[in-house]
């Protein structure tokens, strides 16, 4: 399942793209495959589980 993660300021500023490996639980600390930056990483770690869209 490949995940995208957008600028805020507009959904079409793709400014990662990467694969979800595990999704368990609101608290759960999200895992993402070594295809996406540290950068995009801790910006998905920042976000509610619940608000990560899967496209």
């Amino acid at each position: 399942m490949d995940v995208y993660i957008y600028d805020k300021s507009s959904k079409n500023n793709v400014i990662a793209k990467g694969y979800l490996l595990q999704l368990v639980s609101s608290n759960a600390e999200v895992q993402i495959s070594k295809r996406i930056n540290l950068r995009a990483i801790k910006l998905i770690q920042s976000i509610p589980t619940q608000q990560v869209a899967l496209l």
